[in-house]
């Protein structure tokens, strides 16, 4: 390749710009990716994490109807697939709004026990009615309990990805405190980016055929930085290796993080090649000019 013009101010302005451009990405991975509830429950749906809950929730039931003499059924029909699905999308949802907004209402768990609660009562009604048991203090205790107990069960599930808790934690004020920054820091890092380029124009003004380059040099530079922690998660499985008490978190968590890091992959794979394709334009850019130019000095 030809010689490049006034190489040591372009490149440390283009050098400028790669760093401007990581954190650029950076915040906007945060601001557009972590704090959208798209890939979120998208991750829950493609992890089978709504069944697992199902199935937990099914031996846990199972469990409960030897002491309390009520069948595993009267607490496991009225809870189905789909409601469960859209609960802990609504706590993510709900979360995700209240992380980016200290405005918005702290999430709440969100779930019809109408129907578990009616199953629950008319079984136990049922069966006190065939056995002529008396409805004193004791049979209206024993149906809250059993009711608070089977709700309680339920509702502790619905965080699959431990967004309620995070929501909730001492943590969030930190959250909410520093989150404006990063909105900050993504503008002035475009700014800077914008800076350095009309800079390195005016510098290499008479020279615009180099410009192909420094701008395929700052994809690039800025990818590569990228990537080479982002393969190296890919390849070591990091986020496969994490424990998780419950199987239905592990699953939504882990497939969430392995998702991310796939966009994330893809995304600066498409800058990567971006960049080689302009520095590659560069040279093509060259060629034809020193034809023309030659083709030129054999006319004259």
């Amino acid at each position: 390749m030809k010689r490049l013009y006034h190489y040591p101010s372009m490149i440390i302005f283009s050098l400028i710009a790669s760093a401007a451009l990581i954190i650029l990405q950076l915040c906007f991975f945060v601001t557009n990716t972590l704090l959208k509830p798209d890939i979120y429950t998208e991750a829950i749906a493609k992890s089978g994490a709504p069944a697992k809950i199902c199935e937990d929730l099914d031996t846990y039931f199972g469990y409960l109807s030897t002491p309390t003499n009520i069948p595993k059924e009267v607490f496991t029909k009225p809870i189905t697939e789909d409601s469960i699905t859209q609960s802990v999308n609504r706590i993510v949802i709900d979360s995700l709004e209240y992380i980016s907004d200290p405005n918005a209402p702290k999430p709440e768990m969100q779930y019809d026990f109408a129907p578990l609660e009616k199953s629950i009562t008319d079984y136990i009604e049922e069966y006190s009615e065939s056995n002529k048991i008396e409805k004193d203090d004791e049979y209206y205790d024993f149906i809250d309990h059993t009711v608070e107990t089977a709700e309680q069960q339920v509702s502790t599930r619905l965080d699959a990805i431990l967004f309620n808790r995070i929501a909730n934690s001492s943590a969030m004020e930190k959250i909410h405190t520093y989150l404006p920054y990063v909105r900050l820091a993504m503008f002035g890092s475009l700014g800077l980016i914008v800076l350095c380029i009309i800079i390195m124009c005016i510098i290499n003004r008479h020279h615009p055929r180099d410009m192909t380059y420094w701008y395929g040099s700052i994809l690039f530079t800025a990818s590569a930085a990228l990537l080479i922690p982002l393969f190296f998660l890919k390849q070591k499985k990091f986020f496969d290796g994490f424990f998780m008490r419950s199987e239905y978190t592990y699953a939504a968590i882990t497939k969430l993080f392995n998702s991310m890091l796939d966009r994330a992959i893809n995304f600066e794979l498409i800058i990567l090649i971006s960049g080689i394709l302009l520095i590659i334009l560069t040279i093509i850019i060259h060629i034809i000019y020193l034809s023309i130019l030659k083709r030129r000095d054999r006319q004259d």
